[in-house]
């Protein structure tokens, strides 16, 4: 697989690189949140953002793209989703200035534990796709060096 742009880029500062890497593990690996519905909000977010690089790439657990896995979740499961992505086009949309109605119901479908990952996912994936979005993390990138990974196809 491509290295990630914005791992490579981040790992030049020692500590930014230890940190995304923690934040991976908890977004990924040691999530309470289901990794379908926290892939649907990334990408939702990226879309009212626009970040590019975000709408692009993938997440991937276990070789296979997260969204490839639609097919197999409960019906239940989409429907969280679906409100997981009202959420965050929301927090978006509004600049966090979100009705308390709307997290309240949030609320209603997710375990306390779930609810405090969405929460730092949402706020992780809004930051960090403002930084790609300002960063251009894609052949327009303002980093030369992380342009030559990206135009020689060593970074996506």
């Amino acid at each position: 697989m491509t290295a990630n742009v914005f791992e490579i880029f981040m790992s030049q500062h020692p500590p930014a690189g230890n940190a995304v890497a923690v934040a991976n593990a908890a977004l990924w690996e040691r999530a309470a949140l289901s990794p379908f519905i926290k892939e649907r909000m990334r990408i939702a977010s990226a879309e009212a953002i626009g970040c590019s690089y975000c709408a692009r790439v993938r997440t991937e657990l276990d070789g296979k793209t997260i969204v490839e896995r639609e097919d197999s979740l409960r019906e239940d499961d989409l429907a969280k989703a679906e409100l997981a992505e009202q959420f965050i086009r929301a927090v978006v949309e509004s600049r966090g200035e979100i009705c308390d109605k709307l997290t309240m119901e949030l609320q209603r479908h997710y375990s306390p534990a779930e609810f405090a990952d969405l929460v730092f996912s949402l706020g992780w994936f809004i930051g960090m796709q403002h930084v790609g979005r300002f960063m251009h993390w894609d052949q327009a990138c303002p980093v030369a060096q992380m342009r030559e990974l990206v135009e020689a196809g060593q970074a996506a």
